[in-house]
Formats: C-alpha cells, sequence, structure tokens
C-alpha cells in the first residue's frame, strides 16, 4: 500500500528497550494521526526511529519502500522530522534557515522554485514578518515555527513531529496544526504527530493512537478504560456542542 506502514518496530537506548515490535494500522497519504500516551510511553522514540535519528529494526515502510534500510540522502529527502528541541539561537536569519534545510535536502529545486516555496510556507505560518529576523532575536515560539517552516517547505512524503505546538499559546496552536493538516491533505503525505493535548489531538487528527510501554494500546479509540490505562486518569469522552470528542479528566488514579 501507499502511505506509512508499520509491522513491527523495536529501539533500545543501550539495554533499555523502548520500542517492543511496535506496530500500526497503515496510515493513507493524506491523514493525520497523533500520537498520544504518557512520558516515557514511545512517542519520541518512534518518531526518531522513522527518521532514522537512532537505530531501530524491524519492518517500516514508506510508500512500499523499506523506510528503516532508506540512504541517509534518500532519508532525508522523503521524510521532514521536527524534534522536541527548540532551533538554536543562531546569527542566521529565519528565512536562511528555511532555505539551508531545502539546500540540504532537494539542491536540484531552482531558485525560484526554491524561493515560491518559502515564500508560500512563511504567509501558511504567519511568518513573513520574521523573514529577516535573526534565530537569536525570536522567542522559543517563533523559532519553533521556523523549524516547522523547514519540514512544510519541503512537502516531504512523511512528516514526523514531535510536540509541534509545546511552545505555542492557545491561538497559534490552532493555527498550525490546522496549517500542518491542510499541507498533509494538499500535499498527499502522512502526518505522525506527538502531542500531549489530547483535545487538540481530537480536533485535527483524523485518528489517534495511543502509546504505552512502547506498543499500541489503542488505535483509533479512546475510552474511559484506555486513558485510565495510558495515563492514570479517571476520565470522561464526550461530544461537545459542534459534535467533536472531548475529554474531561476527572482525577489522578492512585497506583494499581
Amino acid at each position: 500500500m501507499t502511505g506509512l506502514r508499520i509491522a513491527s518496530l523495536s529501539a533500545a537506548y543501550g539495554r533499555r528497550a523502548v520500542l517492543d515490535r511496535l506496530a500500526l494500522p497503515g496510515i493513507a497519504p493524506g491523514e493525520v494521526v497523533a500520537l498520544l500516551g504518557a512520558n516515557g510511553a514511545g512517542k519520541s522514540t518512534l518518531l526518531k526511529s522513522l527518521a532514522g535519528a537512532m537505530r531501530a529494526e524491524g519492518d517500516a515502510t514508506l510508500d512500499d519502500a523499506p523506510l528503516l534500510a532508506l540512504a541517509p540522502a534518500a532519508r532525508a529527502r522523503a521524510v521532514g522530522y521536527l524534534p522536541q528541541s527548540l532551533p538554536d539561537a543562531s546569527s542566521l536569519v529565519a528565512y536562511e534557515a528555511v532555505e539551508g534545510a531545502l539546500r540540504a535536502t532537494l539542491p536540484e529545486l531552482p531558485r525560484r522554485t526554491r524561493e515560491a516555496r518559502i515564500e508560500a510556507t512563511f504567509a501558511t505560518l504567519g511568518l513573513a514578518g520574521l523573514a529577516l529576523r535573526r534565530l537569536d532575536t525570536l522567542s522559543g515560539g517563533q523559532r519553533q515555527l521556523v523549524a516547522l517552516a523547514q519540514v512544510l517547505a519541503r512537502a516531504p512524503r512523511l512528516m514526523l513531529l514531535d510536540e509541534p505546538t509545546s511552545a505555542l499559546d492557545l491561538r497559534w496552536q490552532l493555527f498550525v496544526l490546522e496549517a500542518v493538516r491542510d499541507a498533509a491533505r494538499r500535499d498527499g503525505a502522512v502526518a505522525l504527530v506527538a502531542i500531549h493535548d489530547i483535545n487538540l489531538a481530537l480536533r485535527f487528527a483524523d485518528r489517534v493512537a495511543v502509546l504505552k510501554d512502547g506498543r499500541v494500546l489503542a488505535a483509533d479509540a479512546l475510552t474511559p478504560d484506555i486513558l485510565a490505562a495510558a495515563y492514570g486518569v479517571a476520565a470522561r469522552v464526550e461530544t461537545c456542542s459542534r459534535g467533536h470528542r472531548v475529554v474531561i479528566a476527572d482525577r489522578a488514579l492512585g497506583p494499581s
């Protein structure tokens, strides 16, 4: 199938296993899947493994190609990875940072095409006014937007976004997740987004996958029992007046 398929994926930090033969239902082009789960569940490790940022073993394919076996240059073209850490506060201006990402991964792009992509991405993310600002003069949230622009401008087949809204206020969280969803649908890309805000995930993702102890606890299902198992909370899943599912956490559960 086209899109992303993870049949079995394992990864470890030294002798400590983090992902244990993790499997996900196939994700079609244009879909956004939110990765949910408590700290240490394996969300970041999954994204790093798919991005080639850490060693992993198993069976994962992107558009029928073995993702883990791709040469670094081929994976860099196909995969756009946004880590949790913010870009360094360097003397580069925002435009240069995004242009550098395009040059490194798509060196064959003509200059006019490169410039058009950067301009369109900056307009989409509301960054036009920051294009000539140095990164070391930007706030953490603004640098996070620049890092996201580096991914979106490349239009990769697979976007791996690790907490892309962590440094943003509520308005920009909504703005960014809508931009990611629109980009995935427009370009026919797959987007995997690790996120802590469950309600934002339910609002913008096509599906959710809940991780626990390096495995998928639930795929496209969110119930009070799953929330209790994944997060250790008593919670309800209700529907708001606009028809969106929302999670209301009532209390923390004690140790089992």
